[in-house]
């Protein structure tokens, strides 16, 4: 499935040459398994994963989801979901509404920048996820971990955040650089 938000005139039926022009209608038009690759642009919206996809952006400076200060950015709800090569921004609200809240195990948030967030990531009661090769710059906490056990975090960088990791009631957690 495609998106590409200079599409928008139409039609939308999600293929590399009539791509949808939102995350949220990929999302929505795709089946579990499915691949949604985001062509180069910013896409200015608040998006619920609730189907098993990876989701992956053509490249991560330039394909930009841009929360506009609403609350949080990306939500996901299921397990096994990839999330790889974009730049996620600009998250409002409460320290619970983040860039990227993950409530489910098994995901993988592979080579994002994440700023001007609350909260980059958040991930609370989940377990199994991975964060790797991720930058977090201008951010009030980089990544939160709650009641969360045996998630990995490898390769990030931390910069100009009030907090770079915050981990509570949580056990089994590994953090390194490769």
């Amino acid at each position: 499935i495609y998106v590409d938000d200079d599409n928008n005139e139409g039609p939308w039926y999600g293929t590399e040459e009539y791509p949808f022009q939102y995350i949220r209608d990929g999302i929505n038009n795709s089946n579990n398994g499915d691949d949604i690759f985001v062509f180069n642009g910013i896409y200015n919206e608040n998006i619920i994963i609730n189907k098993v996809i990876n989701l992956i952006g053509e490249e991560k400076n330039s394909t930009i989801i841009d929360g506009q200060y609403e609350e949080t950015i990306i939500n996901i709800t299921v397990d096994k979901i990839t999330i790889n090569n974009f730049t996620i921004r600009n998250s409002g609200g409460n320290k619970n509404n983040s860039a990227i809240k993950i409530t489910s195990n098994d995901n993988k948030i592979i080579n994002c920048s994440i700023y001007r967030a609350k909260t980059g990531i958040l991930i609370n009661e989940a377990a199994n996820n991975k964060i790797d090769n991720c930058s977090f710059n201008t951010n009030g906490f980089g990544i939160t971990i709650y009641d969360s056990n045996n998630n990995t975090i490898v390769g990030c960088c931390f910069s100009h955040n009030s907090i770079g990791i915050n981990i509570k009631n949580s056990n089994q957690n590994k953090i390194y650089y490769s």
